[in-house]
C-alpha cells in the first residue's frame, strides 16, 4: 500500500509540476503584456512622456528620453493618426529582450507594435510596423 501511495505522489508530482510551471509563465507573460500596453498608452494616448522616459531602460535612456518619445508619437500620430486599440498577440525572445507583440489599431489602420522588455519590465526599445513585416 505505501508503495502505491508513494507512486500516487510522485505521479502527481509529474502531472502538478508542469501545470505550476505553465501558469507562472503565464502570469509573468500576461506582465509582459501589461507592462508593454501600459508604456505604449503612455507615449500614444496620454501623451504622459516623462512618465513613459521613467520606465525606460538606463542603457537606452538617452536615445528614449522624453523629448525623444514626444518626436516619435508626433511622427507616429502624424503618418497613423490615433491610437485606437492594442491587442497582445505573441512574446519571444530577441537579443536577450523579451519581444511582445501587439496588434495596434490606429485611424490608418492596423499594425504591429514591438515594445522590447527588460527583466525589470523597462523599455528597451519599440516599433510600429505593418502587420507582418
Amino acid at each position: 500500500m505505501r508503495a502505491r501511495c508513494a507512486a500516487s505522489v510522485a505521479i502527481a508530482f509529474l502531472f502538478a509540476a508542469p501545470l505550476a510551471l505553465a501558469a507562472q509563465e503565464d502570469e509573468a507573460a500576461e506582465a509582459r503584456y501589461a507592462a508593454a500596453m501600459e508604456w505604449i498608452n503612455l507615449v500614444m494616448t496620454e501623451g504622459d512622456y516623462e512618465a513613459a522616459a521613467d520606465k525606460v531602460n538606463g542603457a537606452v535612456a538617452a536615445q528614449l528620453g522624453a523629448a525623444q518619445l514626444e518626436a516619435a508619437a508626433g511622427q507616429l500620430s502624424g503618418q497613423l493618426g490615433a491610437l485606437l486599440s492594442l491587442e497582445p498577440q505573441r512574446q519571444g525572445m530577441e537579443q536577450g529582450f523579451y519581444e511582445v507583440v501587439m496588434t495596434g489599431v490606429f485611424d490608418a489602420g492596423t499594425f504591429d507594435v514591438q515594445v522590447f522588455l527588460a527583466d525589470d519590465h523597462t523599455v528597451a526599445g519599440f516599433f510600429v510596423r505593418p502587420v507582418g513585416d
